[in-house]
């Protein structure tokens, strides 16, 4: 990744055949417009910005209400998306309006990774499905409040 801001998106599909333009557009299951991870009305999906350093790996970690990992709207076998621009978290003006309420005029697609069960108590794992990105992921159930924590190693 370049050094800075970079878009940080669930998307709705866990579909790598064509790169990361495969993962659709991203995980909205009550079709509300764009917004930051903190914001009322947002997509599933909308989990801000992850900044990479000068030596180009982002880590962080991202707590969030509305990911779930089981249920009607679980956000398995669907994929997390890094891209190359920052999200204005659908605060964009003017002309980027309308595209900020659909995408937070992130960009282009850098990396891409499938959500998928990797064991059976509390892990997940983001299989690497575009250049050379490490995904790894677990959740812990804290009351009605999922904590999932994802570390990125762009080499």
């Amino acid at each position: 990744l370049s050094p800075g801001l970079h878009g940080f998106h669930v998307h709705q599909f866990g579909d790598s055949t064509n790169g990361c333009i495969s993962a659709g557009p991203h995980f909205n299951p009550f079709n509300k417009t764009h917004g930051g991870p903190k914001d009322e009305v947002r997509h599933v999906g909308d989990l801000g910005n992850v900044e990479a350093g000068a030596d180009g790996v982002a880590h962080f970690e991202i707590t969030d209400h509305m990911v779930k990992i089981h249920g009607e709207h679980t956000v398995v076998g669907r994929s997390l998306v890094v891209h190359a621009g920052t999200d204005d978290l659908g605060k964009g003006v003017g002309d980027k309006k309308e595209e900020s309420l659909k995408t937070g005029n992130a960009g282009a697609r850098s990396a891409c990774g499938v959500i998928a069960i990797a064991a059976p108590h509390e892990q997940c794992l983001m299989g690497a499905t575009f250049g050379n990105a490490a995904f790894t992921a677990y959740d812990d159930l804290i009351g009605v409040l999922q904590k999932v924590e994802f570390f990125f190693a762009f080499i």
